[in-house]
């Protein structure tokens, strides 16, 4: 992936989660606000309900059938009155002093209001109206008288209402049977307060009185159909903690943003594979680059060598034609060592490849290899010192491929050391096992490039891609044989200093 679109895709990432985490701040917050304004409704309905069947509770307790009657005839005398005085209101220039007429209305303070007008002319209509209005009024008379008289006496009084026979048991059910209606599962302490005296005339819990006079849940308490009585209140106070319960949102806003918190987290991550498969297919077309370049050297050795042999008006002794055939032999051993590692190292890749061990003494194999490397490392004027442990180093596990395994390492080592190579190979006992080290004084490996080294396709950078021959597997193929045996192998180096390679692999002995 180019660098570009990349930086694009992280910064758009990064201004999206910035925005799901302000968005859900600001949609917890408002939830928050309409979960407060609905339980204030709620509360404010169910008290209104209970005002309500309290009230008329109590007028049946304290006013009689026929009291009632007069209070509702009283009720309609007023409704009359205010049409009487709405009709004259409206045909005002249709009366005249010819004609005095009287009409008024009750006021709370049981006052009259007293109007006279006259007749102009006769308008049927209006004149058979207010007639109408008048007469129905003059049959209320004696009501209106009556219903007067409960007021002034005082018929239900405040002191009535509330003595000593108050049943508070009655609205303290009320009252929490209408907040479990209006779907409010809080129980409250309840009080009745009069305001005026700052007097809580009742508590369900005396602990809690400066609350319940505080408290901002105080609803009117009124008779039914009659003026409110005085200035009392019947006042709720909710616990604070069932208040902060109801409108938490912090749960699900710590749900809501531990799931943004994943989904970055799950961003990163496809980041990450994305930058490794990137790097992979970087690794990949080297690999291929570099195996390309390999095999055309032995390829063109062998072909070169081949038309020689070929020429028939080239004259060759007997040792030169030896000499041609061994270089097409060692091409092409050479060709077969890199295809059977490259099959190798992919057969290796499948997690259901396994082993068939054996007992294998692995200074037999160090023996072996270092035959092969021997004319090798002589050529470049180097030393090939090995330092084996004294008896047998027995391990259980696969001769082929624990050979390879030192192979790899030695050519490694020989490959990386400029000049003449010095190259150490020693195996020795301990409590954990076997342990075979290659060391070399060549170029080193940088602190970065040792944590990638057993990677496949990895290449530690020299600059030139092809001043080193190889692939990029051959470490790999190291640390899958290693973990094949259930062995470790590990990596001591520093630039310019050399490197030390060491393979433990548990004991065969038994």
């Amino acid at each position: 992936m180019k660098r570009l679109p990349f930086i694009v895709l992280v910064v758009a990432m990064v201004l999206t989660s910035i925005g799901l985490v302000v968005v859900q701040v600001v949609q917890t917050h408002r939830s928050v606000n309409v979960s407060r304004n609905l339980f204030n409704v709620s509360v404010a309905n169910a008290m209104d309900n209970v005002v309500a069947q309290f009230g008329q509770m109590k007028l049946d307790d304290y006013v009689s059938p026929a009291d009632r009657a007069s209070m509702r005839a009283f009720r309609r005398y007023e409704e009359l009155n205010d049409r009487m005085i709405e009709l004259v209101s409206q045909h005002e220039d249709l009366f005249y002093n010819e004609q005095e007429v009287q009409f008024g209305t009750v006021l709370q303070d049981s006052a009259y209001i007293r109007r006279r007008v006259r007749l102009s002319r006769s308008d049927s209509h209006v004149v058979v109206q207010y007639n109408t209005l008048l007469n129905a009024r003059k049959r209320l008379q004696v009501t209106d008288a009556r219903s007067l008289s409960m007021m002034d006496d005082g018929l239900v009084s405040s002191d009535e209402v509330f003595d000593s026979d108050f049943n508070y048991a009655l609205l303290d059910s009320l009252v929490r049977e209408e907040l479990i209606i209006n779907g409010v599962d809080l129980t409250p302490e309840l009080g009745v307060l009069r305001a005026s005296r700052d007097d809580l005339l009742y508590a369900s819990d005396v602990a809690v009185s400066d609350r319940l006079r505080t408290s901002p849940f105080r609803y009117n308490l009124h008779l039914g159909g009659l003026p409110a009585v005085d200035d009392y209140y019947v006042v709720l106070a909710f616990r604070p903690s069932d208040l902060r319960l109801l409108t938490d949102q912090r749960f699900d806003l710590v749900t809501s943003l531990l799931l943004i918190a994943i989904l970055v987290a799950l961003f990163l991550v496809c980041i990450r594979i994305i930058m490794k498969l990137n790097m992979l297919d970087e690794m990949k077309t080297t690999f291929i680059n570099n195996m390309t370049h390999e095999l055309k050297t032995p390829v063109a050795t062998i072909s070169l060598t081949n038309e020689m042999l070929r020429d028939e008006t080239v004259t060759l002794d007997a040792p030169t034609r030896r000499r041609f055939l061994t270089v097409i032999k060692d091409e092409t051993h050479r060709m077969q060592v890199l295809i059977e590692t490259i099959l190798q190292n992919s057969k290796m890749s499948d997690r259901h490849y396994y082993i068939r061990p054996v007992s294998v003494d692995l200074n037999d194999l160090v023996r072996e290899v270092v035959n092969s490397f021997g004319l090798q490392v002589e050529s470049r004027n180097g030393r090939l010192e090995v330092e084996l442990c004294d008896g047998q180093a027995l391990v259980e596990g696969d001769k082929m491929h624990l050979t390879n395994m030192i192979y790899n390492l030695v050519d490694n080592a020989v490959k990386y050391s400029e000049g003449a190579p010095h190259i150490v190979i020693a195996t020795q006992r301990d409590a954990q096992g076997v342990r075979l080290s290659v060391t070399d004084h060549g170029i080193g490996i940088s602190a970065e490039d040792r944590k990638h080294i057993f990677e496949k396709f990895y290449r530690v950078s020299t600059g030139n891609v092809h001043n080193v021959k190889g692939f990029g597997i051959g470490l790999n193929y190291v640390s899958q044989v290693v973990a094949l045996h259930r062995g470790a192998v590990d990596v001591e180096s520093e630039l310019g200093q050399g490197s030390t390679f060491t393979v433990v692999l548990p004991s065969g002995v038994r």
